[in-house]
């Protein structure tokens, strides 16, 4: 958890974590996920987006590599 926090705290603009559902099966892993979007909600500017949106975005432009980050500027 505390590695997960620290990428979000250290992305520049866009932090990409794929969180799979079939982890999730008991309380303990649940309350994990709790704490982590608890954490990522008390942010400002952040957001959340499937693997398809996250797809979209960059097939049409919107998310974009950079020299070492995602860069995220939605075009709508």
């Amino acid at each position: 958890l505390d590695e997960l926090k620290t990428g979000l705290d250290e992305a520049d603009r866009l932090f990409v974590c794929m969180l799979h559902y079939q982890h999730f099966t008991d309380e303990g892993r649940l309350q994990y996920l709790d704490e982590l979007v608890s954490y990522a909600a008390d942010k400002s500017g952040v957001g959340c987006m499937t693997l398809s949106s996250f797809g979209n975005a960059y097939l049409n432009g919107d998310i974009t590599w950079t020299d070492s980050s995602w860069d995220y500027a939605p075009s709508g």
